[in-house]
């Protein structure tokens, strides 16, 4: 049964933002960057567009409308909100968003269905129009979505998917736009190394890690990069920042499930080097064996 969806922003700010919050300057800078143009439902009720048809769950049933279908996505969202599962996971994230308190899962179900009802929707418009605002559970459909949709992208997305993990600001968002959107654009289109390679020298250690865990996908298909890692890794080796040591041990951690031999070499090479939580990660999945010698070799 359709329903009537009139696109009101949660919490809609009317003053202007950065990039990673909730304000319209914010996604108006969001979108230059990109390369989607504002038009004229940028921010707010009273900009929001109303195109003619019929209106269905999750858009319109004839032509698509990236605000409604958005919109039809967070209406069906708030029906799953928890408030004592939002005040857990706001606390757990340390995020200053707002929260719904929706189980990924159930975010993952709705955007596949809001993606059903929508064959042939512009990804890119749809995602940066659902990561407006200031609720996590946007942010996180948006990054369904791209997940969901990653074949159809390509290396020029990548600008996208760079900007948001800019305004992300955390893990939960940045991990999978990393390792479940641009490493497998990176997978499919070579030439999406080139900006990967920059991401691994950027200033913005969110980037750097992102860089890292683009690896993933390829380490996971039996297809590591090891030479791209042991670039990227070495650079970053001596950093200070937890995310990024972080992840240089997950990724070596991912690694030794496929080839034991090659953590177990640039464990010992850079043991001396490593952090105490990349060094524990990199021999997590490592043989009994390997592990006493490593930790023997570190001084434990």
């Amino acid at each position: 049964m359709s329903r009537n969806i009139r696109y009101v922003p949660a919490g809609a700010p009317t003053g202007g933002g950065d990039a990673g919050g909730g304000g319209c300057g914010g996604w108006r800078w969001l979108r230059r960057v990109a390369g989607v143009a504002t038009g004229g439902g940028g921010c707010g009720a009273g900009g929001a567009r109303r195109p003619r048809g019929r209106v269905g769950r999750y858009g319109w049933a004839v032509g698509f409308d990236a605000r409604v279908a958005s919109e039809g996505i967070v209406a069906e969202l708030r029906t799953l909100a928890s408030t004592e599962r939002a005040e857990q996971e706001k606390r757990y994230l340390k995020s200053e968003l707002d929260f719904l308190g929706v189980p990924l899962p159930d975010i993952r179900r709705v955007v596949k269905a809001a993606i059903k009802a929508n064959q042939g929707a512009d990804t890119r418009t749809w995602a940066l129009t659902l990561w407006e605002g200031n609720l996590w559970e946007r942010r996180a459909a948006a990054v369904e979505l791209l997940r969901a949709k990653h074949t159809e992208l390509t290396a020029q997305d990548l600008v996208t998917i760079e900007a948001l993990i800019r305004a992300a600001g955390g893990w939960a968002l940045v991990d999978p736009l990393a390792a479940d959107v641009a490493g497998p654009i990176a997978g499919h289109n070579d030439d999406a190394w080139h900006t990967i390679d920059r991401w691994a020298t950027d200033d913005d250690f969110w980037i750097r890690r992102a860089a890292l865990l683009a690896l993933l996908p390829g380490i996971r298909k039996n297809q590591p990069d090891t030479t791209r890692f042991d670039t990227y890794a070495k650079r970053m080796l001596h950093e200070k920042e937890f995310f990024i040591r972080k992840a240089i041990g997950w990724v070596l951690r991912e690694l030794s499930k496929k080839d034991a031999s090659y953590v177990t070499n640039w464990t010992r090479q850079h043991a001396h080097e490593m952090s105490g939580v990349t060094f524990r990660e990199a021999i997590r999945r490592l043989p009994a064996e390997d592990v006493t010698m490593l930790c023997s070799f570190r001084g434990y």
